[in-house]
């Protein structure tokens, strides 16, 4: 595929809106295309600039025939790039071979690990919805009642007020067949995700570790995003954001600490 061909899939690959094969035939033309790959990176800029402007709801009506509009045009560019498919895998499949003994080309990065890159989508597919979380509250002890209630899951809930970190409320999800707890978190217009996924197998691969106040982390970048792993107890924990790595590690001891304290108790 020639950039031409390209440049319709650009912004939803940069959104996370494509799914595994249509990533692949559009990864496979970014790995050689300097030109793309900018405009990819333009995109997710402009993104970040859009989710710390003040947040409008549009008439139900309007929503409506947006949300048909924008299926319609995915509908459009799935059945067209399914067309292309067979090219781009060859393609992909020529390219893999250098790929894999190299931890970077043209600026590339070597894909980051599945659970993270499925976490990553979900921080992202829920920051652009109206409702993200089932249950709306900064009340800490009713989401960690909810949660037990619901998935009979003990769920610690930090208090992030002290660093100007609100509590927005939290959801049941689901990653890779396992229901999940999630905490969703805004600091001024930036969104923090908080996930626990119970029984589920952490590979540390492709992921950079880090110290921080004695423990160890996992951290990864896609999409324009920052993320913190760890697994604990059985789960694996991740912390999803746009913030700084030093803001999610603080958040990400404030919660270990707060289940270690828990766990005492």
């Amino acid at each position: 595929m020639d950039c031409r061909e390209m440049s319709p899939y650009l912004e939803p690959y940069g959104d996370g809106e494509l799914d595994m094969s249509e990533r692949a035939a559009v990864e496979a033309h970014l790995a050689g295309c300097l030109a793309c790959q900018e405009q990819v990176s333009q995109h997710r800029r402009f993104r970040q600039l859009l989710r710390r402007q003040p947040r409008e709801t549009a008439p139900p009506e309007l929503r409506a025939r947006a949300v048909q509009a924008i299926r319609a045009a995915a509908l459009r560019r799935r059945e067209r790039l399914h067309r292309l498919l067979p090219v781009a895998a060859g393609i992909l499949l020529v390219f893999s071979a250098g790929w894999l003994g190299r931890s970077y080309l043209a600026g590339w990065s070597l894909p980051a690990p599945a659970l993270v890159t499925e976490l990553v989508g979900k921080h992202v597919a829920y920051s652009q919805i109206d409702s993200p979380v089932e249950l709306a509250t900064a009340d800490g002890r009713i989401v960690t009642d909810w949660f037990r209630e619901r998935l009979g899951l003990r769920v610690t809930v930090p208090d992030y007020s002290p660093a100007g970190i609100r509590l927005l409320g939290g959801r049941i999800a689901d990653t890779r067949g396992r229901k999940t707890a999630y905490l969703l978190y805004e600091k001024g217009h930036t969104l923090m995700s908080v996930f626990m996924v119970p029984s589920v197998r952490f590979t540390a691969e492709r992921t950079r570790p880090v110290t921080y106040r004695g423990a160890t982390y996992y951290t990864a970048e896609l999409e324009g995003q920052r993320a913190v792993l760890w697994p604990e107890g059985g789960a694996v924990f991740g912390l999803i954001s746009a913030l700084e790595y030093e803001g999610l590690l603080e958040c990400a001891d404030r919660l270990r600490t707060q289940r270690a304290e828990e766990q005492r108790a």
